[in-house]
């Protein structure tokens, strides 16, 4: 990855031409830009919405639209040779909402006015050039040249959750940073295939960021294999040191550090309050994950299921796709309870659990409440929304010197237990009102 040849040659802005490949990339333009301090103006807005600074040109979403008005007329018989092919009617500037006119007659979109006398016209970078996967910016003079440029995180999710990439910008925030200025910014997300997690991370890469974030240990482990020595900063991951990132929690050791979920005795937690709904669950099913390490959790649950006298059944699935059969299978056990395991797979397909549980009559514990703010029977665990958002602290330090391996993992101080008494009345369960003190969260 060059990024760096429109700062070796002192380009000072960027002017990107409308096409299929740059707009295919955009993300990774928008911020190299960003962490160059490039001033740049991008030909669709949908660089914009990706963080870009300005837009100017053509409203393409309005083109798509009025395309349907001649399906229409050639539905109804017209030749499409004897249609006339207009000029773009609408002309989007940034991030200009829809009910706004376009550019008309009398609204110029550029200022026509002469400048004043001594007027410094600046020079512009108008080639971007992308081959074999690299992302070359050649320009010409400037002193922007002499800049340092801003320090680039980039953040892999295995998931799109604007939750969790807001916490995360909200935890830079609260330290000073601001996009764009003394900090920039590059996300991907896998949205839910884990099979894109390799293609993700090669591009991150390939931007030359000072840190990593990522959560999950199908995704901190793809970034592990192909970060090389960019410090990583990881959350909501089980056993960090079991899974061989990390040699103690005390002292990392390597390029990665962080946050763990790992806690005394969560899982067995878990049990016991389902078991407070469900007293005579016939048996417990167990969701996991093919792949994933679940051994300190399995048994913490195993130890649980001993003391309450209950039967353990577990599932692994190969894929989320295979929830329904996985259901299916509980259903034939007799199993009237499930222990969903930590997995942003599972969060991202919570309303398919959700509906699943439903139809089998299931009693469901989560470990993230934003499964029960779905509709979601209960959950308890740690808060992984502020577990991403104090990321950012592990970002602050590193940049300034700190070295990851001398960095603790931190294990989690902040628990959260959500019920939802509405699922609870669907699947005709009542809730003991000694649980529901205990929870901090409540929905009716």
């Amino acid at each position: 990855m060059q990024d760096g040849a429109a700062i070796a040659a002192g380009a000072e802005a960027l002017v990107v031409v409308p096409a299929a490949m740059f707009w295919n990339e955009r993300t990774q333009i928008v911020g190299l830009a960003a962490k160059h301090r490039l001033p740049a103006i991008y030909p669709e807005r949908e660089y914009t919405d990706d963080g870009g600074l300005i837009s100017y040109g053509p409203d393409v979403r309005d083109n798509f639209r009025r395309a349907a008005g001649y399906v229409d007329q050639i539905l109804k018989g017209a030749n499409p040779g004897d249609l006339p092919i207009p000029a773009a009617q609408q002309i989007r500037a940034g991030r200009q909402s829809q009910d706004r006119e376009g550019t008309g007659p009398h609204r110029t979109a550029l200022d026509p006015r002469p400048r004043r006398r001594g007027h410094r016209v600046r020079r512009f970078v108008v080639l971007v050039v992308l081959a074999l996967g690299a992302v070359t910016i050649a320009g010409c003079g400037s002193a922007r040249a002499q800049q340092k440029a801003l320090p680039l995180v980039a953040f892999l999710s295995p998931r799109t959750s604007e939750v969790n990439i807001g916490a995360f910008r909200r935890g830079l925030h609260e330290l000073g940073y601001v996009e764009g200025q003394n900090i920039a910014l590059a996300v991907r997300s896998a949205e839910g295939d884990n099979r894109r997690l390799p293609v993700l991370a090669a591009e991150l890469v390939a931007l030359k960021p000072d840190v990593i974030v990522t959560n999950s240990e199908p995704a901190i482990r793809t970034v592990k294999e192909v970060a090389g020595a960019i410090p990583i900063v990881m959350s909501i991951v089980g056993d960090a040191v079991a899974l061989g990132y990390a040699q103690s929690l005390a002292h990392p050791g390597g390029n990665l550090t962080g946050q763990t979920i790992l806690s005394t005795d969560v899982m067995g937690k878990r049990l016991q309050m389902l078991h407070e709904i469900v007293p005579d669950p016939g048996c417990v099913a167990v969701l996991g994950l093919a792949g994933v390490n679940y051994d300190r959790a399995s048994d913490e649950l195993a130890a649980a299921a001993a003391t309450l006298g209950v039967k353990l059944f577990s599932v692994s699935l190969a894929d989320v796709s295979e929830l329904a059969t996985g259901f299916d299978a509980m259903t034939r056990q007799h199993c009237r309870t499930v222990v969903v395991m930590s997995d942003p797979l599972f969060v991202m397909t919570s309303r398919q659990l959700i509906e699943l549980a439903a139809q089998h009559w299931m009693a469901a514990s989560y470990d993230n409440r934003l499964i029960v703010n779905a509709g979601g029977l209960m959950s308890y665990g740690p808060d992984t929304v502020d577990m991403i958002r104090r990321a950012a602290r592990y970002v602050d330090k590193i940049p300034k010197g700190e070295k990851p391996a001398e960095l603790p993992i931190e294990q989690p101080t902040k628990f959260v237990l959500a019920i939802n008494l509405k699922a609870a009345t669907a699947l005709g369960l009542t809730v003991p009102p000694s649980l529901l003190a205990r929870a901090d969260e409540v929905i009716e």
